[in-house]
């Protein structure tokens, strides 16, 4: 999936790291030595992404070369977030375990079950949760650094691509194939569809500032959409 980082957008396809610019015209593309999942996410020159015999890759942002690698789940793709400092990492997948580590020692710190295998992960530094989304198309959002759970949302009907709070922690961007929308916390209910797209979007992401989806589509190409 696309990932947008410190104005530069990172999409993981099969064994290829693409680096786009923030008018998605692609700057390079370099080879990963192992099949990627689709969670790619850069930090303080390194790119982290996870594959699929449940490891932890982290490479230089420069040269694609690597810098190390650990297992964080015993197997299958899993879901990373990592916080705005990129000393901690969050992982979660198929066995429901969603755990806490520190990345640079490679520790563990605490772990949570979930109900359901997750697919994807979203840690918003500014509403300090984090926004998981189960293989059953529910949503469940987390207190960080506590991993203490504050809602869960029922499976949505159409499957769910990505999630992420608000920054004031009140509402929820939710999106799938063909559209985002607005969900109140509060209720539990959806407010109204944001954004629609003009092609049905494999995997899409948006900009740490909030104000950008990025979504690559069936089209093969990859747009942005304002949130404004």
């Amino acid at each position: 999936m696309p990932h947008s980082r410190k104005n530069l957008l990172f999409v993981a396809q099969e064994d290829r790291l693409s680096i786009y610019d923030p008018i998605g015209k692609k700057i390079s593309a370099q080879l990963a030595s192992t099949a990627t999942n689709s969670v790619l996410l850069q930090t303080d020159g390194r790119v982290v992404f996870s594959d699929d015999l449940g490891q932890v890759n982290i490479v230089s942002e420069q040269d694609g070369s690597y810098l190390k690698k650990f297992r964080v789940q015993r197997l299958g793709k899993c879901a990373l977030a990592i916080d705005r400092d990129g000393r901690y990492l969050v992982a979660a997948g198929e066995d429901r375990r969603i755990t806490l580590w520190d990345l640079n020692k490679e520790k563990l710190l605490g772990s949570v079950l979930a109900d359901v295998p997750v697919q994807s992960l979203r840690l918003n530094p500014k509403s300090n949760l984090l926004s998981a989304v189960g293989f059953d198309n529910s949503v469940s959002v987390f207190e960080w650094p506590s991993l203490r759970r504050v809602i869960a949302l029922n499976p949505s009907e159409e499957p769910v691509l990505w999630c992420d709070t608000t920054a004031d922690g009140k509402r929820l961007l939710l999106a799938n194939r063909r559209a985002v929308s607005l969900i109140d916390l509060e209720y539990g209910v959806g407010v109204l569809d944001i954004i629609s797209f003009s092609s049905p979007s494999l995997c899409l992401d948006v900009d740490e500032s909030q104000t950008s989806v990025f979504a690559y589509g069936e089209d093969d190409r990859l747009a942005r959409y304002s949130l404004l």
